[in-house]
């Protein structure tokens, strides 16, 4: 079976990189922790990042986008 790609679609979330690359490093944080970190704070935060995935999924639906990879975009 030949499966044809169509090229990619490119599509741009003006934040989505900033919002991405905070979150990284809240959980990067708190990984460097001992036991004592807060669970509320990595509860809230897993939430936060939670929401963002299917914030992401929602609009990627829209244009029956299956994977996506994320790239930082210089104005």
């Amino acid at each position: 079976m030949i499966e044809v790609k169509k090229p990619p679609v490119r599509l741009r979330f003006p934040s989505l990189w900033e919002e991405l690359e905070d979150l990284k490093k809240r959980i990067q944080k708190l990984e460097s922790k001992s036991d004592t970190f807060e669970l509320l704070y990595e509860i809230r935060t897993m939430e936060e990042l939670d929401e963002l995935i299917k914030t992401i999924r929602a609009e990627l639906q829209k244009y029956n986008v299956a994977f996506v990879t994320v790239e930082k975009h210089d104005e």
